[in-house]
């Protein structure tokens, strides 16, 4: 699982380019390019250390620089590895398949017009999968908050997410809808008692949020709180307020950060 797959139409701004490489590079992770769309390159290439200074040239059109996309990197960090595979013909479950046999450690979609049915593959994968705004005004991930009802919390993403370098994870208890929510004093005992030894991994905090509007709940987080990415379950809890009964191929406008969408 060290590997990133990254689905595109072949129609992706610079943005997404530089997304990638980032993550990649603070999670040494390689890359793997699955194109929908037929590209006459398809070729493998390791980047070139140049100095300690990362900076990103500009690209001269979607997706042609992505090799050469870093012109300065410090000589100790890891330079992902950038593969570029011809995925024009395949459907859902050859993606699935795909995903699958070579186990990946995440799916980036990055497809604005794919034919995919993204649900039907998430649906079906091990890793998560994440979608992208129409623009990051952030390229480094460092605040990622999970969305969950306490009581639900997935053990398993906690310590995915733990294991991500130079984060800070935050778990968001938002009470589903028919229970009645935690006493704060029991929330932050459980809290402790469940997920503390995730606390020498990152930086790992816990709150308790009281709003049931999604939307005013997105806009403290991200434009007050700071969040750099939005973590939640497939079809589980806050999936339907957040994303709708499906995953879209586009996130709504209010949603200017990627989201993390883990498999149940």
């Amino acid at each position: 699982m060290n590997e990133l797959l990254i689905i595109t139409d072949h129609a992706d701004p610079t943005h997404v380019n530089e997304f990638a490489y980032q993550f990649a590079l603070q999670n040494g992770k390689d890359i793997t390019i699955a194109q929908l769309q037929r590209t006459v390159n398809a070729t493998a290439r390791q980047l070139v250390t140049i100095n300690k200074h990362l900076h990103y040239r500009k690209f001269s059109a979607p997706f042609d620089g992505f090799e050469d996309v870093l012109e300065d990197v410090s000589s100790d960090v890891y330079l992902p590895r950038v593969t570029r595979m011809d995925a024009s013909g395949f459907n859902e479950n050859e993606m699935v398949a795909h995903i699958r046999s070579r186990n990946y450690a995440l799916v980036i979609n990055a497809a604005k017009s794919s034919r995919l049915d993204l649900q039907i593959v998430l649906n079906q994968i091990n890793c998560p999968l994440m979608l992208l705004p129409e623009k990051l005004e952030r390229n480094e991930v460092k605040r990622m908050v999970y969305l969950t009802d306490l009581r639900y919390c997935q053990a398993p993403v906690v310590s995915n997410l733990s294991q991500m370098n130079d984060v800070n994870l935050l778990v968001a208890h938002i009470c589903m809808q028919g229970l009645p929510d935690l006493v704060p004093s029991y929330g932050n005992q459980l809290f402790n008692d469940a997920f503390g030894r995730y606390k020498n991994s990152c930086k790992l905090m816990f709150t308790q949020v009281k709003e049931a509007n999604m939307m005013k709940v997105v806009d403290t987080l991200v434009n007050t709180m700071k969040a750099d990415m939005l973590v939640c379950m497939n079809r589980q809890f806050h999936f339907g307020q957040l994303l709708g009964s499906a995953l879209p191929k586009r996130l709504p406008a209010h949603i200017t950060v990627p989201v993390l969408v883990y498999p149940c």
